[in-house]
């Protein structure tokens, strides 16, 4: 991650499991103001400033706010179900920065056997 244009607005982690915490303290050394979220932050990212640790729950749209807008956001946890993610977007306002969702071999299924670049999505 080098510095940028982008910079200036926060970049938080949506989901600071093992991808979330590798990006957080990537993106905090390369100089970006970065933020970890999590469902019970003060369990689950003890490595994490405690300034830099954001409660958030999807299924409990009362933590959406916690979110600072404008804000770069990294999705890295199940965007399911599909309805409430449409919601939690539809809310944000439209100069909120930019989204980007990580996505795993678990769209797949678990009976597939190898996932290759041909395996169809379910």
């Amino acid at each position: 991650m080098s510095p940028s244009l982008f910079q200036h607005i926060p970049l938080i982690i949506l989901g600071a499991g093992y991808t979330g915490r590798r990006l957080y303290h990537q993106a905090r050394a390369a100089g970006w103001n970065v933020f970890a979220t999590s469902r019970r932050p003060d369990v689950h990212l003890a490595d994490i400033l405690p300034a830099d640790r954001i409660l958030f729950d999807l299924t409990q749209t009362e933590t959406w706010r916690s979110i600072p807008t404008p804000a770069h956001l990294i999705w890295c946890f199940p965007a399911t179900p599909l309805d409430v993610v449409q919601t939690f977007f539809a809310g944000r306002p439209k100069e909120s920065g930019r989204i980007l969702v990580l996505g795993s071999t678990s769209a797949y299924g678990t009976n597939c056997g190898a996932i290759t670049e041909q395996t169809p999505v379910n």
